[in-house]
């Protein structure tokens, strides 16, 4: 099977359900790293801040700004 005849499921991320623009980073994302210790995944943006989301309940659990 060559690229042309697969076929990629997508799935919708946070920022097709509005979440992201609601709750999350105001501009660009710029790094992000899980922590495997404490099940939560950290993203750096260039708003200057930087968000802790649990994946278990989709919500920001720790916020730091700049």
């Amino acid at each position: 099977m060559n690229d042309e005849d697969e076929e990629i499921e997508s799935k919708p991320q946070p920022a097709d359900t509005g979440y992201a623009a609601k709750a999350g980073h105001k501009d660009d994302i710029m790094s992000a790293v899980y922590c495997d210790e404490n099940k939560l995944f950290y993203t750096g943006g260039h708003d200057g801040t930087l968000l802790a989301w649990s994946l278990e309940t989709n919500s920001i659990k720790k916020t730091l700004h700049d």
